[in-house]
């Protein structure tokens, strides 16, 4: 990172190299922390970049060349190396969270795994998984459906909670190409 930083100042980024990625390759560069979807996005930037016949070229054969430089500033072949890792953890983890329960009991609706905690009031509170949150995209056809069913899984009114499975929301659905139920979410 800080060897594409150096680089990038001395005008080896070229003219293709995004404002956004050196922004971001000075946060990671000062130890910031780096979030599930940027290990994801960086996954598949290297995916796209890394076969590129041209750009593996230029890489090898000119150390100053733009194309090693936005390498660099993704973090390098340790980047790449890290966020497949992160991205191998997180699929697992989701995959065994979101695993459909044996049996359900009667009346009980599918709301994927809900992972339960306590809290210092005794009321309970919930984290809403990715798999039931992609179960309520698929089943929603608007907008305010998709955020009923969101404070529905959640069961209390908890704002952070209703943020953070809105985020996701977001998230699951453009991946999904639902864009229909993403307006005004």
């Amino acid at each position: 990172l800080r060897r594409g930083l150096d680089l990038h100042a001395e005008g080896y980024g070229g003219d293709g190299l995004e404002p956004a990625t050196v922004a971001w390759a000075r946060r990671l560069a000062r130890g910031e922390a780096v979030s599930a979807e940027k290990a994801r996005a960086m996954r598949a930037w290297f995916a796209r970049h890394e076969s590129s016949p041209g750009e593996a070229e230029a890489r090898r054969d000119d150390k100053t060349s733009p194309a090693w430089v936005a390498w660099l500033l993704w973090g390098g072949d340790a980047g790449r190396a890290w966020a497949s890792k992160i991205m191998r953890q997180v699929e697992a983890r989701d995959a065994q969270a979101s695993a459909a329960p044996a049996a359900l009991a009667v009346g009980q609706t599918y709301t994927d795994e809900l992972v339960a905690r306590g809290t210092a009031s005794g009321s309970r509170a919930v984290r809403v998984t990715l798999g039931a949150i992609a179960a309520a995209i698929e089943a929603a056809d608007s907008p305010e459906a998709l955020r009923a069913s969101l404070l529905k899984l959640l069961g209390a009114d908890d704002p952070a909670g209703l943020a953070t499975a809105l985020a996701r929301a977001q998230t699951l659905a453009s991946l999904a190409g639902r864009y229909d139920v993403l307006d005004d979410l």
